[in-house]
């Protein structure tokens, strides 16, 4: 595994895929966020070349998950913007329910997140999310409210890192811990509950991720358990069931500065607990589907936009909101 120490020089970034270190008028927020969005895949389109898609190198993880670190760096920080409007409701049995006419949701989150390698197969992070909703109804005024989020913190260890032994997919631990830090729904004040921000109690999450590069290609399969500790809801202890989920993710190196990403993955949660008894009916489920596009415009700074969607098909989701949406990263690099 290269050194980050063996020269002072900075070596040339490069995406394609291989071995990562771990790893006027007013404008709506939505319509300054498509622009940029646009505006980081025309730079991606721009910037590709031939000559950098022929064999894998150090770089790919960043291109699934914009806040891994690749095999050079030590460090990084960055902010990503993300806006989802909600196009209805799934229920318990996955049948499809539109939104209440007159009725308008959207979220906002602004997220400053680092990375630090801990060694060379280690790394840790933290995300710290603002939170803001606006909340709309036939029957009630509008309403909007700003919050802190619950903050995560989260860690990768590589066992082995994509293609550093031929034939043999990367291998790797995960875990995230995210903390009640927000406002749980349950006390939200607000009629429509716009000033509901998290999820009112601690969630643990451990998972695999196995990951595979082949030329320009990367591939990646993660699976993931986890559990939200119970919390008191007008004095009756209620508890979530077991979370589950899967993803795959197939990024494609265009060139050494550019990269496109389609994901999809799949998270579950058992029957709720309340009050010492099983929930029947109560299980949620959701589908999400997103492609992004990463482009570093030099060698310390990468742009990422991703559009996702929860598709409106019946049977697909269950108990869980139905939504569409848009985010883009900004990510400085240290080497």
């Amino acid at each position: 595994m290269q050194q980050r120490m063996e020269s002072k020089s900075r070596p040339q970034r490069r995406h394609s895929f291989g071995p990562s270190p771990n790893g006027g008028s007013k404008k709506h927020p939505t319509t300054v966020l498509a622009h940029w969005a646009i505006g980081t895949v025309v730079l991606a389109l721009l910037g590709a070349s031939a000559d950098a898609r022929a064999q894998a190198c150090c770089a790919g993880g960043s291109a699934l998950t914009p806040g891994r670190l690749e095999m050079h760096e030590w460090l990084l920080v960055g902010l990503r913007a993300s806006t989802r409007t909600a196009l209805g409701n799934a229920d318990a049995e996955g049948n499809l329910r539109a939104n209440p006419k007159g009725t308008t949701q959207w979220d906002l989150r602004q997220e400053a997140f680092s990375t630090l390698r801990a060694s060379s197969r280690g790394q840790v992070g933290v995300l710290v999310p603002l939170v803001e909703s606006f909340r709309d109804s036939a029957t009630t005024d509008a309403e909007s409210s700003v919050g802190l989020g619950d903050v995560e913190f989260n860690a990768r260890w590589d066992f082995l890192h994509a293609s550093e032994v031929p034939r043999a997919a990367g291998v790797a631990l995960l875990a995230r811990a995210i903390t009640p830090t927000g406002t749980a729904a349950e006390a939200a004040t607000k009629p429509l509950g716009s000033d509901a921000t998290g999820l009112g109690a601690a969630q643990f999450e451990l998972g695999v991720a196995l990951e595979r590069a082949y030329r320009a290609w990367l591939f990646n399969l993660l699976g993931e358990i986890g559990q939200r500790l119970s919390r008191d809801v007008s004095g009756i202890e209620t508890t979530p069931g077991l979370r589950w989920g899967a993803t795959l993710g197939i990024g494609y190196a265009w060139s050494h500065r550019t990269t496109t990403a389609f994901v999809t993955s799949i998270v579950g949660e058992g029957n709720s607990v309340v009050d010492g008894a099983q929930v029947a009916h109560s299980a949620t489920r959701s589908v999400d589907l997103a492609f992004a596009a990463t482009h570093s415009p030099n060698n310390d700074w990468r742009l990422r936009t991703a559009f996702s969607l929860q598709p409106p098909i019946d049977g697909l989701a269950k108990n869980s909101p139905l939504t569409a949406g848009l985010s883009l990263s900004v990510v400085r690099s240290f080497w």
